[in-house]
């Protein structure tokens, strides 16, 4: 997040991967591990893996052309 804040600050814009970032950020900070065990080591694995892939595309549709 830190880096694409410096990005968005150098091109004077956010965009779809700023909010996946801070949403993910946000996701891993408030959690517990007592929290990831009980929703269930898996499904959170599973989800981390396919937010991780979106904000991978999202970052690479957002800065293509730059």
């Amino acid at each position: 997040t830190e880096h694409l804040k410096f990005l968005g600050d150098d091109y004077g814009e956010r965009h779809a991967c700023h909010a996946t970032a801070g949403r993910t950020q946000a996701m891993l900070t408030a959690g517990s591990i007592k929290d990831i065990f009980d929703a269930g080591l898996h499904e959170f694995l599973a989800n981390f893996i396919r937010d991780n892939t979106r904000l991978g595309n999202e970052i690479a549709q957002d800065y293509r052309f730059y």
